[in-house]
C-alpha cells in the first residue's frame, strides 16, 4: 500500500501513538551508560534523568549534555524505570530487585 502523503509529513503507530517520521535530532547523543538505558524522563526544569542497565541513574543538563552530579546508585542490577515528581524535587527509580528508590534531587 502506498501513500501519497510526502515523507516528512507521514506518522507511524507505536502504543497507540502517532509519532512524526523524520523528526531532527538535537545535538549528540548522551553517553555514560555501561549497557541499555531502559528509561528516559525530563523534569519540569529541563533537567534529564536516565535509568540504565548498569544499576545507575545519571542526571543530565539536555541542552549541553553535561552531567549533574555522579551517577545515582542502589539497585541490585539494573534500573528499569525513573520518575520526576510534578515538582521536580524527588526523583524515583524501580528496577527488577523489587525496590522503589526516591531521592531528593539537589540542583548544582
Amino acid at each position: 500500500m502506498t501513500s501519497s502523503m510526502p515523507t516528512a509529513n507521514r506518522a507511524f503507530t507505536t502504543f497507540g501513538l502517532a509519532l512524526p517520521c523524520g523528526s531532527t535530532p538535537v545535538g549528540d547523543p548522551l553517553r555514560g551508560h555501561d549497557g541499555g538505558v531502559w528509561s528516559v524522563v525530563f523534569a519540569s526544569d529541563r533537567l534529564l534523568a536516565s535509568a540504565g542497565n548498569d544499576g545507575k541513574v545519571r542526571l543530565r543538563n539536555p541542552a549541553t549534555g553535561a552531567a549533574v552530579g555522579d551517577p545515582l546508585h542502589g539497585h541490585d542490577g539494573g534500573v528499569l524505570s525513573v520518575a520526576f515528581a510534578p515538582d521536580g524535587q524527588l526523583l524515583a527509580s524501580a528496577g527488577p530487585d523489587g525496590r522503589v528508590r526516591i531521592r531528593k534531587v539537589r540542583r548544582p
